[in-house]
């Protein structure tokens, strides 16, 4: 039951956090996703989504339940450096 409900939700899962350009510190002027995503609690209506990123910074998540649209998004204001750049969307 949960597999197919779950799988059709997160099938247009994407994160827009994915810059490649590196800025004058020599960082990406974005932040990236480095570990991740994993999912996890799943419920009825709702999903865990763990990931760690490259620095502190926020995280976008879009996502959605038709494969051909991400009219959703859910958004981390931060991930934390005293938890090792990791963040969780609940």
């Amino acid at each position: 039951m949960y597999p197919n409900r779950l799988s059709t939700l997160f099938l247009g899962l994407l994160l827009s956090s994915l810059g490649q350009a590196l800025g004058q510190d020599g960082l990406p002027p974005t932040i990236r996703v480095t570990h991740g995503p994993m999912l996890g609690r799943p419920a009825t209506n709702s999903m865990s989504l763990w990931m760690r990123t490259k620095r502190p910074g926020p995280v976008k998540v879009l996502f959605g339940r038709d494969k051909d649209a991400f009219d959703l998004e859910a958004v981390l204001e931060t991930t934390d450096i005293t938890r090792d750049n990791t963040g969780i969307l609940k």
